[in-house]
């Protein structure tokens, strides 16, 4: 129980009590429930209106309590952090992108950021006070707090206002049995490998494979690796303990009853014979209540766990009608196929920090002896395709669950991958390199297609579609933008219909019969740690994780857009149909390709989850868009598809309206997260760790598919570069020093100089066709205007791309128009002579952003903790920055203190007319050797100028001079003079 302002900590399911201010008469209660002795420590945080305040103020005056917690928490006591109350910031609107104030809520802005320097996250989204969130519920781990309901008040506080109670789940670290395990591990780094591959040359592979069959013949192979890496690969026994868990089908009930029957036992050992009868009794009839429970818990699990094996996609006995797609057949000789060479090839590119299959090779052993080995897997892999067999241990797999989202307790939200044999991987290669290669010569795979193809990715998908909604908008129509969801699209392939595809692409009969046999008789089991469930057969599908498997899904899948009249985008089983609506014809058009991919989807026994489906609608020119559009289901019933105005595809959240704050938030919330987890797990932070670990983990979060949500609106800019300011102040050494200082000591740029950066690589990749779009307009060559005539013979001219003229704001920022001026800009040597790689990396420096560089610093690099700032962008055509800090020193007193204060950088104006910029301050010691000439004789010889314009330069030295001895402090109408001074004056220190 927790009154008032009290911080607890929670040990062995005890509360121990350290402090209570007792400003409040507001309660909570918390109910742990804790069993085995379970040990977490936490720390509970009440706060009532009146204080809640306190939590992001910056001057001192804050409750002892939270200072106390805090250094509790920085100094790595605890395991876990819970704040909860009624914080009373009645303005901040909380969803699961997190938290938005209104605009001068300055104090709700410090909260928030706040809340993202301590590396939290808040949980409640839904009103509990009227329609306000005002109650909230924050930790550092997101995977702790689940299941948070809003039930009805419990009390009322002050004027008879009732507070909605909130329950929710926080989940312990639960201290359970642990059981010893033993695990052999190898030594791959001091492998004798020389010897391994004397002893392959040894072996006369011919002979011993002669007679035997594929299955046989790889059975011999692995007997053989086996022996070799036995005596040649040191290993040793590894020990370790793994938690005992409850079975699967062990639920609360059974628990709670498990319990209950513990406490009868115990008492009935302890109590006098005189009430042993009794006891005895209601023991008896809770072990039959157990066992009741244990045995309909366990059908239940095993039943459920029968339905999911079994549970098959609907197939046809016979196949529908697929025409061929060509005349040309492909079918391979063996023998040139699988020759030495190309064997050694793809051995020698393994990567060997990849895992080992159910067979135990390696890949470390199989690279590292290459040569060797390419003989024997080539006779193998002949005997294979020739036969029509595939060993049987390849068709093994050991599935690992990746989680995708949503519930960690949910086995649905997990994605099963799975790792097979290395040696049936690197035939898969093989056989993958040659279908593709027929299909792409006889141009059969779809433009529109745009997973596991090479020169398309993610963001060409992206950029396609908007390119598609974007011109609408700009030729005042409206667009509609459908977004379909395939229920398990690669397990529910049909074998059967995806050997009568395979045949309608041209594929000859060897490779069918191979194809057949390496999808049949198929077996697999999860492992996690160094345990494993049953085999299980896999009756359907192609397998996530193999090499093959997903080009037979996009075989499988190819042929839908060219049902459709618009544009149906894919990538892999993620599908989007695109629409240009300006007539109500156009809206007809798309009801129909709706009922066309649903016809094609039943036809073909892929189930469209239809709940997950959903449009998003961008509403230009006259046209009504309100009217719904449906899909069919199974029972042929016309289901409406839900219109939403924010909606994730490919990773992006796409707004109806084009904004792209919403995706920054969640970029950020993501970042921000990681970088937390990133700081509770590394407690000492040097330069070089600090750039390795942002750079893998938070970073690419903050820059995925950047071309397309690229942000011009200040705050978003600002949002983001937020994380990158916070994280680079983790390292000790360099937290002191401002955003630009930090950056150049750890050799980063910021986010926004990437982001242009980005941009001119992508379409350098476009340009030279490493990436394939289909832009809805070609973009053209610059106009006549620019390269005919005298100025056509320039060097570079006939690289420059002319700038489509745009009729809304989402056109001209939209990717294609964006680019213009950064790529215009680039040197002819450039584009013409330099690889992609060259030129990626040539970029890195010669880029420079188009924004301020004012706008890509923060206040709270430039200020001290303990001060309150407020910005104001300046106005008059220059982004520089207007300070006005709620107290600051008299001019009397202020000088000393200015000089001190100069370790910092004041950037105060950016006159983007000529480029110069005028710095208030710089380093210490050259203050210190302006200053006594600015103090003593108030002489100009420390500032030199390009110009005569004597009363300019008055004017300046005096604004210059006030706010060096008003502490670096500009309001008003300063701002104004120096704009205009600068503007007639190129001004620099010494």
């Amino acid at each position: 129980m927790v009154r008032g302002n009290e911080l607890s900590i929670v040990k062995r399911a005890q509360v121990r009590l350290l402090f209570d201010e007792g400003h409040s008469q507001q309660q909570i209660a918390s109910k742990l429930s804790v069993s085995r002795g379970a040990v977490q420590k936490c720390i509970s945080r009440f706060l009532d209106p009146n204080t809640s305040n306190y939590l992001s103020r910056r001057r001192s005056g804050r409750p002892k309590s939270i200072k106390r917690a805090r250094a509790l928490i920085d100094n790595g006591k605890f395991t876990s952090v819970l704040i909860v109350g009624d914080f009373n910031y009645s303005d901040i609107r909380w969803s699961d992108l997190g938290g938005k104030c209104k605009k001068g809520k300055q104090s709700s802005k410090i909260f928030l950021k706040t809340i993202d320097d301590c590396f939290l996250s808040q949980f409640v989204t839904k009103p509990t006070f009227i329609n306000n969130t005002l109650d909230l519920v924050l930790s550092e781990d997101p995977d702790r707090i689940h299941n948070i309901t809003i039930g009805p008040p419990l009390g009322c506080t002050q004027k008879n206002y009732f507070h909605n109670s909130l329950l929710w789940d926080f989940k312990l670290k639960t201290s359970t049995k642990s059981i010893r395990h033993h695990k052999v591990n190898y030594i791959y780094d001091k492998g004798d490998y020389n010897a391994i591959s004397e002893g392959l040359k040894a072996i006369n592979w011919p002979n011993l494979f002669t007679n035997k069959s594929a299955d046989e013949s790889f059975e011999l192979f692995k007997n053989i690796y086996i022996s070799l890496v036995e005596h040649h690969i040191p290993k040793y026994n590894m020990s370790f303990n793994f938690k005992k868990r409850d079975p699967k089908w062990f639920n609360s009930s059974i628990k709670v009853a498990t319990n209950e029957k513990f406490r009868l036992f115990m008492k009935l050992r302890c109590s006098s014979s005189k009430f042993k009868d009794s006891i005895r009794v209601l023991y008896n009839k809770q072990n039959r209540l157990v066992k009741k429970l244990v045995a309909d818990a366990v059908l239940k699990y095993e039943s459920e766990v029968i339905s999911a094996s079994f549970s098959l996609p609907e197939t046809h006995s016979e196949a529908p009608d697929f025409p061929r797609r060509t005349k040309i057949v492909c079918s391979p000789v063996s023998s040139s196929l699988f020759n030495c060479c190309n064997i050694e090839k793809l051995l020698s590119a393994l990567d060997s920090s990849k895992g080992t299959g159910n067979d135990g090779i390696h890949p470390r052993v199989l690279k590292m002896c290459s040569k060797e080995f390419s003989v024997p897997l080539s006779l193998l892999f002949i005997k294979s395709f020739d036969s029509g067999q595939v060993p049987s241990g390849w068709k093994l797999a050991n599935i690992t669950p990746i989680f995708k989202k949503g519930q960690r307790t949910d086995p649905g939200n997990y994605r099963p991958i799975s790792l097979t044999s290395a040696i049936g991987k690197v035939m898969e290669k093989i056989m993958r390199d040659v279908m593709t290669e027929h299909l792409v010569k006889h141009n059969l795979l779809s433009c529109h297609q745009h997973g596991f193809v090479k020169s398309r990715s993610c963001v060409t998908n992206l950029l396609e579609v908007m390119d598609i909604i974007t011109k609408a908008l700009s030729d005042n129509c409206a667009a509609l933008l459908i977004l379909l969801d395939f229920a398990k699209a690669f397990d529910r392939v049909s074998h059967l219909l995806l050997y009568h595809k395979l045949a309608g692409y041209g594929f000859g009969n060897n490779i069918l019969a191979w194809l057949k046999d390496f999808l049949e008789n198929k077996k697999q089991r999860v492992v996690l740690g160094n345990f494993s469930s049953e085999w299980k057969d896999v009756h359907s599908g192609v397998l996530q994780g193999s090499v093959i498997g997903p080009l037979l899904f996009l075989i499988f899948i190819n042929d839908m857009p060219k049902l459709v009249k618009n544009n149906c985008k894919l990538f892999a089983d993620d599908s989007q149909l695109v629409a240009k609506i300006k007539t109500v014809t156009d809206l007809a058009l798309v009801q129909n390709d709706i009922d066309m991919i649903c016809n094609w989807s039943r036809l073909w026994c892929m189930e469209l989850s239809i709940n997950k489906c959903k449009v998003l609608k961008f509403r230009g020119g006259s046209t009504d868009i309100n009217i719904p559009l449906t899909m069919l289901d199974k029972n042929g019933s016309q289901i409406p598809i839900e219109d939403v105005s924010v909606e994730r595809t490919l990773g992006v959240l796409i707004h109806n309206k084009l904004k792209w704050s919403d995706q920054i938030s969640d970029a950020t919330l993501k970042a921000n997260s990681i970088l937390g987890i990133l700081k509770r797990t590394f407690k000492k932070w040097n330069p070089t760790m600090f750039v390795k670990l942002y750079t893998a983990y938070v970073r690419p979060i903050l820059e995925y598919c950047a071309p397309i949500w690229y942000p011009f609106l200040l705050k978003d800019i600002k949002k983001l570069e937020s994380v990158q300011r916070r994280a680079t102040k983790l390292v000790p050494q360099f937290c002191s020093l401002n955003y630009k200082k930090r950056l150049a000591y750890l050799g980063l740029s910021s986010l926004a100089e990437r982001r242009t950066r980005g941009d001119v690589i992508q379409f350098f990749k476009i340009y030279k066709k490493l990436n394939i779009v289909n832009w809805q307009q070609q973009i053209n060559r610059a106009s006549a205007l620019l390269c005919d005539g005298p100025a056509g013979h320039l060097r570079g001219a006939k690289h420059k791309i002319d700038q489509e003229l745009s009729k809304n704001s989402q056109r001209h920022n939209f990717f294609r128009n964006r680019v213009v001026s950064s790529w215009n800009a680039l040197p002819a040597s450039d584009i013409e002579s330099k690889k992609f790689q060259q030129f990626a990396k040539d970029k890195q420096s010669g880029i420079e952003a188009n924004f301020s560089e004012s706008n890509s610093c923060e206040d709270d690099d430039f200020f001290d903790n303990n001060e309150l700032v407020n910005l104001d962008a300046i106005h008059n055509g220059h982004r520089g920055k207007q300070y006005d800090v709620t107290k600051y020193p008299n001019i009397s007193n202020s000088v000393t203190k200015g000089y001190n204060v100069c370790k910092r950088t004041y950037l105060l104006c950016n006159n983007e007319d000529d480029g110069h910029k005028v710095c208030i301050s710089k380093y210490q010691e050259n203050l210190h050797n302006i200053a006594p000439s600015l103090e003593k004789t108030e002489s100009k010889s420390n500032l030199k100028t390009t110009e005569n314009n004597q009363e300019e330069l008055n004017k300046l030295f005096w604004i210059l001079y006030y706010v060096v001895k008003e502490d670096l402090v500009v309001k008003g109408d300063l701002i104004k003079k120096i704009s205009s001074a600068v503007r007639n004056t190129k001004v620099k220190w010494n």
